[in-house]
Order: C-alpha cells, then structure tokens, then sequence
C-alpha cells in the first residue's frame, strides 16, 4: 500500500471509530430491548433511520453538495448511530415510565 493509502485509511479510522463506537453499541443495544419489549416496528424504523437516512441521505448530502469529499462520508459513517441511539433512549425511558410501579 502506497503512504497516501495509508493516510487515507488511518483519516477513516480516527473519524468514524472515536464516539461513534459508543453510539453504535448503544444503538444495537437499545434496538434489541425495543424488540425484547414488544416494539419490532421501532426496531425496523430505526434500522431505516440509521441505514437510509443517516448513512447514504448525510453521506450524500456532505460529499457533493456541500463539497466535503471524503471527510463528508467519514462523517456520516461517524454520526449515523447518533439519531438511532436518541431514539432507543428516549424509547426506554417512555418505557420504563409506563411499566414503573406508580402506574400500575
């Protein structure tokens, strides 16, 4: 591999795996509890979210229109999780309200 190969490669890795790895684990977590708990729509929703949306829509939007190139698409890969991980959390929190002993 040639150095510029490398630069490239060691640029994608310190984007897309520093918090992202955080997000992601809690995304995939937090998907599998949505399911667990008897919501497989919010589990398919936040999949598309996480795939279609966050990933392609915000690659696209920052490589060519806003003119980021690369950096742009290693962005996306890094906050893809962000919204989905939002999302599971704010699922578990209306969940653990709902089956909290105060209200049964």
């Amino acid at each position: 591999m040639s150095a510029s190969t490398d630069q490239a490669a060691i640029l994608y890795l310190r984007i897309t795996c520093s918090v992202n790895g955080i997000f992601y684990a809690s995304m995939y977590a937090l998907d599998s509890f949505a399911l667990a708990s008897g919501a497989p729509k919010l589990t398919l929703a936040n999949s598309l979210i996480d795939a279609f949306i966050m990933r392609m829509g915000l690659a696209w939007l920052l490589s060519a229109p806003l003119g980021c190139g690369f950096i742009g698409i290693y962005t996306a890969q890094a906050a893809a999780p962000v919204l989905p991980a939002i999302i599971g959390f704010a699922y578990l929190r209306l969940w653990a309200r709902r089956n909290s002993p105060v209200h049964q």
